[in-house]
């Protein structure tokens, strides 16, 4: 069986199952992670989204929940992990990208990620399943040229901090005393300040993942 071939065995398990979250015929499904972003392997899980007008009834969402953790585990014996379903209704989702495109968010640190993530690249980077009025499909329409807002904020933001921690006295100290302990967590904050810097120079959505170096190789910023 070909990947393509159990992807779409996957999706005829879930899909009518996610369906039922929504009240309306109005539903988006979403793919995301690394396998919307062209960076998986064979140890990558499928990720889902699922944006939608208005809610079914509680117990009937209590439900869902319930049937998919059971597909889950279904699709775990074969060796293939499927991460549940994100649901979101689409007023929820429009004033958070609002609120970027305007310059007032910032990066969250979600658990699955040291560095943070944020909803930007996450519309970018997904692949749109299912959206038949087109929101998913405006709302990646409106991220198709990256926020100057966002850049400024950003680079101003990590500059402060690579420029702050460059001349800190207790920096200084902590070099000479050795302090393997306090250097190794500041070093890897200031390799993600300048990662940062470098994605909004390059107009790239960072990717909160694993996948940070995969995209800079196309940049033409590199220094």
């Amino acid at each position: 069986m070909t990947e393509k071939d159990y992807f779409d065995e996957i999706c005829g398990d879930f899909f009518p199952v996610f369906r039922k979250f929504s009240a309306t015929d109005q539903y988006s499904i979403t793919l995301h992670g690394s396998r919307s972003k062209g960076t998986s392997d064979h140890n990558s899980d499928f990720d889902f989204g699922f944006f939608y007008e208005e809610p079914a009834a509680l117990e009937t969402r209590r439900l869902v929940f319930q049937e998919v953790n059971v597909l889950c585990e279904k699709w775990k014996k074969r060796g293939i992990v499927v991460d549940g379903f994100f649901p979101r209704t689409y007023e929820e989702v429009d004033k958070l990208l609002d609120s970027w495109l305007s310059g007032k968010e910032d990066t969250i640190p979600y658990v699955w990620t040291i560095w943070g993530y944020h909803l930007l690249p996450e519309l970018y980077n997904l692949k749109i399943l299912v959206d038949p009025y087109g929101q998913v499909a405006r709302w990646k329409e409106k991220l198709a040229v990256y926020p100057p807002v966002l850049k400024k904020s950003i680079i101003d933001k990590h500059s402060f901090s690579l420029k702050y921690w460059r001349d800190d006295y207790h920096y200084q100290n902590k070099v000479k005393r050795k302090d393997v302990v306090f250097l190794a967590s500041l070093t890897a904050r200031l390799v993600h300040d300048i990662l940062q810097v470098l994605f909004a120079l390059n107009e790239c959505y960072y990717p909160g993942d694993g996948s940070n170096l995969n995209f800079t190789k196309a940049f033409s910023l590199k220094q």
